[in-house]
């Protein structure tokens, strides 16, 4: 059994999901059971922070009142140039 905590939360396409566990270094587990179906490689996963360390390779958005204000794209997409469609992402879903 899991008690989410409420801090632990993210959005996955726009719908809130839990992180289990903890947050390590590199990476983190979110509970996408409820919309596993819905959920493919690539999809925008927000995560709300007051500072955060990211690598250079992830892509950032920041909002203030839900507007945008600052967009970055990833050093990765500019070295290779792969940036997945939406049927490639359906090709592979976690579900």
């Amino acid at each position: 059994l899991v008690i989410p905590n409420p801090a632990k939360k993210v959005r996955v396409n726009g719908i809130q999901c839990n992180i289990l566990g903890k947050i390590s270094m590199q990476n983190c587990i979110v509970d996408v059971t409820d919309i596993k179906d819905d959920v493919f490689v690539g999809d925008v996963v927000e995560v709300n922070a007051r500072r955060i360390n990211l690598s250079p390779s992830i892509s950032r958005i920041y909002r203030r009142a839900d507007k945008v204000f600052s967009e970055t794209e990833t050093l990765f997409d500019e070295r290779t140039n792969f940036i997945p469609s939406a049927e490639q992402r359906r090709e592979t879903s976690i579900g």
